[in-house]
């Protein structure tokens, strides 16, 4: 893994991802934007300000239509990317959300509270109202996504569980029990077949969720876990351990390489591009990395 070009920005960086076209990398930042650039040349694009605290969330639709981002406050905010300009402001009001995501038919925007009443908060894209509230965790909820052609959400919590809801029918399928401490994040593979997680109890756990959810193998790392993505593929994935990133055969769970002190603090978000060429890592230090393999 070597880094292709790095930014400087002002602000701690949240949360960072790729368009799903591969044409833009963003991150979100403490200085209340989120930050655009173009991708693979690295040109900046703009940044995107209707917030009033720190952004900690982002995401993109798969037709790469819009951009999705929350702060601190609760302000939500969704940009139409290909026309430049902020398609909707949602009544959201939650404050301390960290993980927000769109469903793959760029029909829904869903939203995890990270304090009471922990629900996941449904709303329509193209009204902005909100549908339902789902959910039962006793604590804050730490990432979400959408799977099985938007049918489902899964979601995992700072309570140590995962929900899998039916959405269509406001059901809750499965829930079953993640990490000691926690679950702080996970992933869910391409082909929805299997989720991968990592957690205060410094295990990464790998889980069949083609049907019932299952563990299928656990692997201690011996470091808190801040974030975790699979590749395109389903053949890799990437953990986050502090300043340092790990990359790991799926297969066999194997560890392929570790790169010490890649950020000057915590990493605090790491992600694929949608070729699994490249990657993005932002944290603490300010620094928005690209690297390649």
């Amino acid at each position: 893994m070597s880094k292709l070009f790095e930014y400087k920005i002002t602000g701690i960086i949240f949360s960072v991802c790729f368009s799903n076209n591969g044409k833009f990398m963003l991150c979100s930042s403490s200085d209340k934007r989120i930050w655009v650039w173009r991708f693979p040349s690295g040109e900046f694009y703009k940044t995107l300000n209707n917030f009033s605290s720190s952004v900690l969330a982002i995401c993109t639709s798969v037709d790469d239509r819009y951009i999705a981002g929350v702060d601190f406050d609760g302000n939500v905010s969704l940009w139409d990317l290909r026309n430049k300009f902020l398609f909707k402001n949602f009544s959201y009001s939650q404050k301390g959300s960290i993980t927000i995501s769109i469903s793959s038919d760029s029909k829904l925007l869903a939203i995890g509270d990270m304090f009471y009443p922990y629900k996941v908060r449904l709303f329509s894209i193209e009204s902005g109202d909100l549908l339902t509230m789902i959910g039962e965790h006793e604590s804050g909820i730490s990432n979400i996504s959408f799977f099985s052609n938007n049918r489902y959400l899964v979601s995992s919590s700072l309570d140590s569980y995962f929900e899998i809801w039916d959405i269509t029918r406001g059901e809750l399928v499965h829930d079953f029990f993640g990490h000691q401490g926690g679950v702080n994040t996970f992933d869910l593979s391409s082909n929805d077949s299997f989720i991968i997680s990592g957690g205060s109890d410094d295990f990464i756990k790998f889980w069949d969720v083609s049907r019932h959810p299952r563990i299928v193998k656990r692997i201690s790392v011996g470091e808190s876990i801040s974030s975790i993505k699979i590749s395109p593929s389903n053949d890799y994935f990437l953990l986050a351990l502090n300043t340092s990133i790990e990359l790991y055969s799926i297969s066999n769970g194997q560890i392929i390489y570790r790169k010490e002190s890649c950020h000057n603090g915590n990493i605090n978000s790491i992600n694929f591009s949608p070729d699994g060429q490249y990657y993005l890592s932002g944290g603490d230090d300010q620094i928005i990395k690209v690297w390649y393999f």
